[in-house]
């Protein structure tokens, strides 16, 4: 009698196997979702970010964040550089005329005709053409024997001031006789190709007098130019450092 109703007391209960499957479905349909991140976190699909900020995208905007910073940094510098490369186009040296010496007369030739004062400060001198004789039988030349920065060389060219006062710098040109001498040039032509190679000089000049060029050479009176007139020459330039030039 007991059996019987116990066991008609459970067949009343609800069958075992549809409450556990509803309850399973039910922790399916409630965990699922939850779960669905787990395979991405671990597949990196949500910690992209992290990944990426530690060695992905992101490493690679910070690289270029950095290159970009570098090249910022270059591109500033190269700025700087620029404007220093500009400032440094900017200088110059402004052309202040041609003297041609007088190799027959030995007269002063300033560079200015007009004979203005001279500001101080850093000067170049060019040679520019022409060659003369100093006696007969002798090859074309500039210089004779070599210029001198001490003193007044013999048988060459000088800088001078207007009044004739030496000046303590060598005008370039080859020389014939003496130490360190150049071969004789085989014609007029040859000696300009010659003394076109002669490496221009800078000085600072102090004085405000103008300049000229002097042969010193005595006597004169065997001295000769070149074809058609020719006899040497040279430029005379100031150096501004902002290029301005009067």
């Amino acid at each position: 009698m007991r059996h019987r109703t116990i066991f008609a007391a459970l067949s009343l209960l609800p069958a075992p196997t549809v409450l556990l499957t509803n309850c399973v479905g039910e922790i399916a349909q409630t965990s699922i979702p939850d779960a669905s991140p787990v395979p991405d976190s671990t597949t990196g699909q949500d910690a992209s970010s992290g990944v990426d900020a530690t060695r992905g995208s992101d490493a690679t905007t910070g690289a270029d964040a950095r290159s970009d910073a570098d090249a910022g940094a270059v591109d500033s510098g190269g700025n700087t550089d620029a404007g220093a490369d500009t400032a440094a186009d900017a200088a110059r040296f402004c052309d202040l005329g041609v003297a041609k010496g007088d190799p027959l007369g030995g007269g002063v030739t300033p560079f200015d005709a007009e004979g203005n004062p001279l500001p101080a400060g850093r000067y170049r001198l060019t040679y520019t053409d022409g060659c003369m004789v100093y006696g007969g039988g002798q090859p074309y030349t500039v210089h004779a024997y070599q210029p001198s920065a001490d003193a007044a060389a013999y048988a060459s060219w000088l800088l001078v001031t207007a009044d004739g006062g030496f000046q303590p710098v060598k005008l370039p040109g080859f020389w014939i006789y003496g130490p360190d001498a150049a071969a004789g040039p085989a014609n007029y032509g040859a000696c300009v190709t010659l003394n076109l190679t002669s490496p221009p000089v800078e000085f600072d000049y102090d004085a405000g007098a103008p300049l000229g060029v002097r042969v010193n050479d005595s006597p004169l009176g065997d001295n000769l130019a070149g074809p058609d007139g020719g006899v040497p020459a040279w430029r005379l330039e100031h150096f501004s450092p902002t290029g301005a030039c009067p």
